[in-house]
């Protein structure tokens, strides 16, 4: 099964993993207090988004405010 990254552990990620969950083994990078969400584990911050490539080929940004989730989608493209 291949990886997916989910950047983002908050409501929308939530919603992402619902249905990413089915098709990948999922895991979450995200800056705050949080251990896992629905079990699955959140591996590290997005600060550390690089380090996880190329672990995680596949990644998502799953995160609300626009100007932040083009940002790390920015930075993310950057990791290959």
């Amino acid at each position: 099964m291949k990886k997916l990254l989910l950047v983002g552990a908050g409501g929308f990620g939530r919603v992402m993993l619902e249905h990413a969950s089915a098709l990948y083994d999922c895991a979450f990078l995200d800056d705050g207090d949080v251990a896992a969400v629905d079990g699955v584990s959140v591996i590290g911050r997005t600060s550390e988004m690089a380090s996880f490539y190329p672990e995680y080929k596949l990644l998502l940004v799953t995160i609300g405010n626009n100007a932040l989730r083009e940002q790390l989608y920015k930075k993310a493209g950057q990791c290959q």
